[in-house]
């Protein structure tokens, strides 16, 4: 149920996000309003994602989804434009979350 917490977290990090763009600095009401919803909802699932899997590889999962997201709604929105050294990138932050995920920590059974 942990990682559901976690997917929640990252797709609401994804939509947030976004509503705070549209928001213009906290300038236009519903997209504020929308967006601190959102960010209260994320971290709600953030923390119970992290009650039982830990700060490390939570937080760095949590932050890969985001951007990766964000980075996929840019593109798509035409707010971004996709090159090799983006891509190039993006491959690395991945790499890194998998192995996080794979290196088992000091204690682990």
């Amino acid at each position: 149920m942990e990682w559901i917490f976690l997917i929640c977290a990252g797709a609401l990090e994804i939509i947030w996000s976004y509503t705070l763009s549209i928001s213009h600095g906290f300038t236009i009401l519903i997209p504020s309003l929308i967006t601190i919803v959102l960010v209260a909802l994320c971290f709600f699932f953030l923390e119970k994602s992290i009650a039982k899997l830990g700060i490390g590889v939570t937080y760095a999962c949590f932050t890969a989804i985001g951007s990766v997201g964000t980075y996929i709604v840019a593109l798509v929105l035409g707010q971004q434009q996709l090159n090799i050294a983006s891509i190039f990138s993006l491959a690395i932050l991945l790499m890194g979350i998998i192995g996080l995920k794979t290196i088992k920590a000091k204690g682990d059974k």
